[in-house]
């Protein structure tokens, strides 16, 4: 004997109901988004010599010039720290209902880290004067100065812009795995 069976698929809605504080927690569970790496070489040089003044005339002191080059590779990571980020949701009424839009209020990308390769200090040339010298000191000295001269040139603002953008990529992303598209538009508000 044949029966026949026929098979339904339940209509139960599996999917999850977003809301604002779920969206916000998925994309602080990231503690800090690093979206761009840049990496430069530098090379300081550095001279000085004591002087006095004599009838309104510099006039240099024997003994006291005192010279260095030294070579260095460092690294900036630009992002965000996604304890900042607070996503919001709004349902549309009207003939849109049923659709939602997603507004992430976002923190500025900054400097995330900005350090030396130690391996990667040479010292090309060093030359001191009979009565003085150079230290570690010294070279930390030069070799952070010049870090803060490097985060202050005018390139970083367009490599914060680029930041900008990949952090909102990310972000949209991974909002994606959880909001599709048909149902949720994403916007982004860069916070100052």
């Amino acid at each position: 004997m044949f029966v026949a069976t026929t098979w339904f698929t339940p209509s139960v809605e599996t999917r999850q109901r977003l809301d604002s504080a779920m969206l916000t927690s998925s994309v602080r569970q990231i503690a800090e988004l690093s979206t761009l790496v840049f990496g430069y070489n530098e090379v300081i040089i550095f001279e000085d010599q004591q002087t006095f003044t004599v009838f309104g005339a510099e006039v240099n002191i024997p003994g006291t010039a005192r010279r260095f080059i030294v070579k260095f590779e460092g690294e900036m990571r630009f992002g965000i720290e996604t304890g900042g980020i607070r996503a919001e949701i709004i349902e549309y009424e009207g003939e849109n209902e049923g659709r939602y839009e997603i507004l992430v209020h976002m923190p500025r990308v900054s400097i995330l880290t900005h350090h030396v390769d130690i391996d990667s200090i040479n010292l090309l040339d060093e030359t001191t004067g009979l009565f003085v010298s150079f230290d570690l000191e010294d070279y930390t000295y030069f070799i952070s100065a010049r870090q803060q001269e490097v985060e202050a040139q005018e390139g970083t603002t367009e490599l914060l812009s680029r930041a900008e953008q990949s952090a909102e990529e990310a972000v949209y992303a991974l909002l994606r795995l959880v909001a599709p598209e048909e149902d949720y538009l994403i916007n982004f508000i860069w916070m100052n």
